[in-house]
């Protein structure tokens, strides 16, 4: 090209055809803009003369030649941007006196541009696709001029002004006065600078985004979700502003990169005001103020709106945002200030924030003049909002634990309080029993100077020896007793299993009376149950059983709940005392003659029975029934102890076993970045109406969905993949991936042959045909097609799996091939088959994974397909929030208190 600049036929001819087509016409001469080596960027609005081309008609040989007189300095044409697709043609001279050959004209906001005056004609503008232009430095357009030192030259520049953002631009901001002229080795020394900062804020910003999700996962507060999603809207703000987005993501959407911002930071903005709202919690601290934050929401969203329809008003969105940041700052002041102590990291946060959107403001309404690269402030502000955000959310995990922790500190106080207090009745009722024991010490001492008296009476001495002997018998009696008693505490109280100390009882309990069965059980109050984890009967041991405290006419249940003892030696002259009509037995068909029932309580509170049986009538005696409260006493203080360090030990395992899941999260959470499921949103725009219930076992999903448009037809598919928690969440990153690859990249439709290259794309990236091993998945793969407002026709294959849908009104279940995607290959290729239906517009359509099917109950029955299709049938009438409803509901009162077997996803969509 330099080559052909010099030659002089070229120049001389140039000359000629120029002089002698302006011939006889007052050419008006342009400013001349002088390029030297100080200066590195010129605005050239003071050397722009402009001329309206209102029919669109004038070429370049018109304007440069006979209109040539016509121009006018643009800062003279006061209805520039009045009218709707306007040509406008502008001139401006340059003579270069710096040592740069090569120079860029940045265009901003211009739509469509061509340049002339130079070999060739340059094309360009916002509208034109980011892989048409012949430069790329970020998000705006440039052209590039060249002129050797010395050289003087005059370029023309054919603009058109189509879009509505340049309508809606102010005075100051308006496209063809921010027209710039760059040296070339400035703008790409300031955009590889912008590159290098842009991939460094970006880094940061998808960090915090990962560890927020991290988080979230963990303690379920979702204000993370709507700052998570804040991020994610600004990250993508800030990268469009920068111009990666239009390069990676958007390139061949022209229209959309000009109102991307305005869209991306008004979302964002709505989730920042939600996120404050849960984050200081003000619906409960402060309602009033949470009344004014949901106003502000709403505003917002009608913002967003009017921007759709191509309303916007700089100082309405300036005005929203700044009363926004009002109401931010008063609220956090308040919480702040009440004592809540994340909320003055969150004010400081804020702080950064306020000058970010000033920042912004300014540049939107020119104030401050900018560049495509003046940007960094932004990016460094919200870099440290962010940190900030990050201190301020990490404290309020930091308090959570604190009360935590204070919490367990509490209870283990109210343990030893109660400890204390057991063991002082156990020491009361002790000292009771040796008082007695002196007591009958004393009274054998009396029964032996009676009888050397009685030995001189010949006639009473058989009456009075056989007395004297029944009553020493009860006093060895007792004084065993309280051997066994003594020995039993100190056993029971060296042992903290509930087992154990069932066993310990039940080995003493022959010693101090005889009978036919004896138990101990629990009282669970929340369940209303009293589990019986100790019966024996004539010597065996019987399986642990529950018995409801709804039973009321049984007389165990009696007692518990009125806190009172059961004494009774004939059960049928007897039970009236108790009530009006006859107790049911407990275990036995037959009831006992003689029975003893004494609550185990503390502090007024049940927390189990003692119950000792006997077939014969007159089994137990007064002096018994002491021993068995005794007893009794032991067993209450061993039992509490025990339960009191089950607790505890529950409570400890439980916190190391969430730590331990926090950092191995940690740890693998870069690894699942890219695992994402389809949004809202898309489901929204797919179909009248949906729901989704997904419930992973574990923190992460071996289930997942999918959902995309190609060619005009949706394809939706539930996914199960072999495993669940992280190993899962790896697979169903593989299947997502392949996915995109084979319908989206690929474009292929027919759902038998995704899941045949599915199947293929799995076996190689696992490398099964080596015996890596045998993973796979169980897919449902849908392909809907509108044929027109009523008519829509489904094709769909299975893997493993069955769909589910109505077709007037009828619900039908529609099975796939009994082959899954990837594992074992025993065929020499695996194909699978489609099948058509037709359906109507609003015919619904249900996807599930087994995990529904093959929950068990605590009765150890799984709720099968039959039943799940029995449900379907049952709410396919009601709204698609109410069978979400329902189908939740449904679930957890069938698992009740079962651990959950595997993941579960069920979809239903109205077509």
């Amino acid at each position: 090209m330099p080559d052909f600049k010099n030659n002089l036929y070229f120049k001389t001819v140039s000359f000629l055809l120029l002089f002698l087509g302006g011939f006889g016409v007052a050419q008006a001469v342009p400013e001349l803009l002088i390029l030297n080596e100080e200066q590195e960027v010129y605005r050239l609005e003071n050397y722009l003369e402009v001329l309206l081309d209102p029919t669109n008609s004038l070429s370049y040989e018109e304007v440069s030649l006979q209109k040539s007189n016509r121009f006018r300095p643009i800062n003279e044409v006061n209805d520039l941007y009045d009218k709707v697709d306007t040509v406008v043609w502008l001139r401006f001279r340059v003579s270069n006196e710096s040592t740069s050959e090569r120079f860029l004209l940045s265009l901003g906001f211009l739509d469509e541009v061509e340049l002339f005056g130079g070999l060739s004609v340059q094309r360009d503008g916002m509208l034109t696709p980011y892989r048409l232009r012949e430069n790329h430095f970020g998000r705006y357009p440039y052209l590039e001029i060249d002129l050797f030192k010395g050289e003087e030259h005059t370029f023309y520049l054919r603009a058109k002004l189509q879009s509505p953002i340049i309508k809606s631009n102010s005075k100051d901001t308006q496209p063809l006065h921010q027209i710039k002229l760059y040296h070339y080795e400035e703008v790409e020394e300031i955009f590889n600078d912008s590159q290098y900062f842009l991939g460094l804020h970006t880094g940061i910003m998808l960090l915090m985004i990962l560890y927020n999700l991290v988080v979230f996962v963990f303690i379920r507060d979702k204000s993370y979700i709507f700052y998570i999603l804040f991020l994610a809207l600004y990250t993508l703000s800030s990268a469009t502003i920068d111009g990666s987005t239009y390069e990676f993501l958007w390139g061949n959407f022209p229209e959309w990169n000009l109102v991307a911002t305005r869209h991306l930071l008004g979302f964002a903005w709505i989730f920042y005001l939600l996120f404050t709202r849960d984050f200081l919690n003000t619906k409960a601290q402060l309602p009033k103020w949470n009344l004014v934050l949901n106003i502000c929401v709403v505003f917002q969203f009608g913002i967003i709106l009017l921007n759709i329809f191509g309303i916007w008003l700089n100082w309405l969105a300036i005005i929203q945002v700044l009363t926004s940041m009002i109401v931010i700052f008063a609220v956090s002041g308040i919480i702040a200030k009440q004592g809540f102590r994340p909320a003055y990291f969150f004010l400081a946060a804020n702080f950064c924030l306020l000058i970010v959107i000033s920042l912004l403001a300014l540049f939107g309404l020119g104030v401050i003049e900018t560049n495509p690269f003046d940007y960094y402030a932004l990016q460094i502000g919200m870099t440290f909002q962010v940190l900030l955000f990050a201190t301020a959310l990490a404290d309020k995990i930091n308090l959570m634990q604190h009360q935590i922790i204070s919490q367990q500190k509490e209870k283990r106080q109210i343990i030893q309080e109660q400890n204390s207090e057991l063991e002082t009745r156990v020491k009361t009722r002790t000292e009771e029993l040796e008082g007695k024991n002196y007591m009958l010490t004393n009274q054998k001492r009396e029964i032996v100077i009676q009888n050397k008296e009685l030995e001189q009476q010949n006639e009473e001495i058989t009456a009075q020896k056989e007395m004297i002997e029944a009553q020493k018998q009860v006093v060895s009696k007792a004084y065993k007793d309280i051997k066994v008693l003594k020995e039993m505490g100190r056993k029971i109280n060296s042992t903290l299993d509930i087992k154990e100390i069932i066993k310990i009882a039940y080995e003493n309990i022959s010693k101090l009376v005889t009978s036919t069965a004896f138990g101990i059980g629990t009282v669970d109050w929340d369940s209303e149950q009293i589990e019986m984890i100790g019966y024996y009967k004539h010597g065996k041991h019987f399986p642990d059983y529950y018995v409801p405290l709804s039973q009321d006419k049984r007389l165990i249940i009696w007692s518990v709940l009125n806190n009172k003892d059961v004494f009774v030696n004939d059960y049928h002259a007897e039970y009236e005392q108790y009530a009006q009509q006859k107790f049911e037995s407990e275990m036995d068909i037959e009831i006992p003659n003689s029975l003893v029932y004494i609550p185990l309580s503390i502090k007024g509170k049940v927390i189990g029975i003692l119950l000792v049986q006997s077939d014969d009538k007159n089994a137990f005696t007064e002096a018994q029934f002491d021993i068995l409260k005794s007893f009794a006493e032991y067993v209450t203080v061993g039992v509490d102890h025990a339960e009191a360090y089950s607790q505890v030990k529950d409570m400890n395992k439980e916190l190391g076993i969430k730590n331990t899941q926090i950092i191995d999260s940690l740890r693998y959470a870069k690894t699942i970045q890219d695992a994402i499921l389809t949004d809202s949103e898309k489901f929204r725009q797919a179909f009248l109406e949906y729901f989704i219930f997904y419930h992973a076992k574990d923190v992460v999903s071996g289930d997942f969905y999918w959902l995309a448009e190609q060619k005009g037809k949706m394809l939706i598919a539930c996914v199960d993949c072999t495993g669940h928690g992280v190993p899962g969440a790896f697979m169903s990153m593989v299947g997502h991936e392949l996915l995109n690859e084979i319908v989206v990249q690929k474009g292929i439709t027919d759902p038998s042959l995704v899941l045949m290259m599915l199947h293929r794309g799995v076996r190689k990236a696992l490398q099964q045909e080596i015996g890596k091993n045998d993973d796979g998945m169980d897919m449902s793969l849908c392909v809907i097609d509108r044929k027109d407002d009523q008519e829509v026709e489904l094709t769909f294959s299975c893997a493993k799996s069955s769909i589910f849908y109505t077709k007037d009104g009828i619900l039908t279940e529609s099975k796939g091939d009994r082959k899954s995607i990837g594992g074992i290959q025993k065929e020499a290729s695996r194909k699978f088959t489609s099948q058509t239906v037709q359906l109507k517009r609003g015919d619904t359509l249900y996807l599930s994974t087994d995990g529904f099917f093959d929950q068990h109950n605590m009765d150890r029955k799984k709720f099968g397909k039959k039943q799940f299709i029995e449900m379907l049938d049952e709410i396919k009438s009601e709204s698609f929030e109410n069978q979400r409803a329902i189908i939740k509901d449904r679930f957890y009162d069938f698992k009740e208190n079962q651990y959950q077997r595997d993941d579960v996803t069920v979809i239903g969509l109205k077509l």
